[in-house]
C-alpha cells in the first residue's frame, strides 16, 4: 500500500477466507479488504506467496454479495443502497463511530487489477494491485465521493494451491486396524515478512502497510475432517445452503452441506496489529487410491495362491 506522502498509517479490516472443494483437489482464497481514509491510499498492493497465471484466475466476489449475506458476514444489521456507478453503500443501524457507512466496489479484473511476479529461492509469488487513484476520479461527480470507505473483495483459484502452499498431506496406516489416516495442515501468515523472500521483502518495503483493526480467517473444510490442536481455538458452524448457495458457486460441484466453517480472529486492543498467524491441523480417516490399488492386487495374489493349493494337495 502507498500512502500520498502522509505520515499515518491507513487503518483497515481484512477478511480471509480459505474454501476447500468437495470435488477436486483444490483450494480457493477469498480476499477482503475495507480501507477505512481511500483518499489518502493511491494503490493496494497484495503479495501473495504463490503463482497466479493471469487476472483470469481472479473473481470479484461484490456482485454476488447480497443483503442477507452481507448481514452474516458483518454480523450487523445494515441496508444496502443502489444507485451508484460499480458501487453500493452500506449502512449500519449502530451508533458505534466505527460502524461508519462504506461503499462495495465491484473490480474490473481485466482493466483494475494488475499483476507482477516476483522470483525468490522458494518459488514465485504475484503482487496484486489495485489502482485506488483511477477508482476515484471515476467518482468525482457523484454522491459517492462523500464516502471515504471501501470494500473489495474477490477470489482467486489455484489447482496446485493446496499442495504447495496451505497445506502439506502425510498418509500413514495402523495395520492393527487397517485405518488409513490423512492429516492436512494449514499455515496460515498475514504480514510474516520473515517468511517469504528477500526480494518480495524488498518490493514490500517500498509501500506503507496497513494499520489493521481486525483479522477474519475462515477455513472452509468438508465435514469429514476433524480439526486438531488449532494454534487457537475457532468458532464452528454449518454453513446455510440457501443463504451460502450463490457465493460459493464455484463451478466445481462442490457441496455446501458438506462444509463447515471454521472462524478465527483477531481485533486489536488498542495497538494495531501487526501479524496475525493460525496453525490448523485436520485429520480424516481415508483409504489413498495407491493402497486400494494394491490391497486389490495383494488379494488377487492371495486367491490364486490358495486356488493351487487346493489343486496340489487336494
Amino acid at each position: 500500500m502507498n500512502n500520498k506522502g502522509k505520515s499515518e498509517q491507513v487503518t483497515a479490516d481484512v477478511h480471509v477466507n480459505l474454501i476447500e472443494s468437495t470435488k477436486h483437489e483444490k483450494w480457493y482464497i477469498d480476499f477482503g479488504i475495507k480501507v477505512h481514509d481511500i483518499q489518502d491510499v493511491s494503490k493496494i498492493c497484495l503479495f501473495c506467496p504463490f503463482y497466479i497465471r493471469n487476472t483470469e484466475d481472479i473473481h470479484d466476489l461484490v456482485k454476488v454479495m447480497n443483503t442477507r449475506l452481507l448481514k452474516a458476514l458483518f454480523n450487523e444489521n445494515l441496508t444496502v443502497v443502489e444507485g451508484f456507478a460499480k458501487r453500493r453503500k452500506v449502512s449500519f443501524f449502530s451508533s458505534d463511530e466505527d460502524k461508519k457507512p462504506f461503499l462495495l466496489y465491484e473490480l474490473d479484473k481485466n482493466n483494475e487489477l494488475e499483476l507482477k511476479y516476483i522470483c525468490d529461492d522458494d518459488g514465485t509469488g504475484t503482487i496484486i494491485t489495485i489502482d485506488t487513484e483511477d477508482i476515484l476520479k471515476a467518482a468525482q461527480d457523484s454522491p459517492a465521493k462523500e464516502c471515504t470507505q471501501y470494500y473489495f473483495r474477490f477470489r482467486i483459484g489455484i489447482p496446485d494451491m493446496g499442495s504447495e502452499w496451505i497445506n502439506r498431506e502425510i498418509e500413514g496406516v495402523a495395520v492393527a486396524s487397517c485405518n488409513f489416516t490423512k492429516t492436512e495442515i494449514i499455515d496460515f501468515r498475514l504480514n510474516n515478512i520473515r517468511s517469504i523472500g528477500d526480494n518480495a521483502q524488498d518490493e514490500i518495503h517500498k509501500g506503507n502497510k496497513f494499520k489493521l483493526k481486525s483479522v477474519h480467517l475462515l477455513i472452509l473444510k468438508r465435514a469429514k475432517d476433524l480439526l486438531m490442536y488449532p494454534s487457537e481455538s475457532p468458532s464452528t458452524r454449518m454453513l446455510e445452503a440457501e443463504l451460502w448457495h450463490d457465493y460459493l458457486k464455484l463451478g466445481d460441484g462442490t457441496n455446501i452441506n458438506d462444509l463447515v466453517a471454521y472462524h478465527f480472529k483477531k481485533k486489536d486492543t488498542g495497538e494495531p496489529i501487526s501479524e496475525y498467524n493460525v496453525l490448523a491441523r485436520f485429520s480424516s480417516t481415508t483409504i489413498p487410491k495407491r493402497a486400494l490399488a494394491f490391497f486389490l492386487v495383494f488379494m488377487v495374489f492371495v486367491e490364486i495362491f490358495c486356488n493351487w493349493l487346493y489343486d496340489k494337495f487336494f
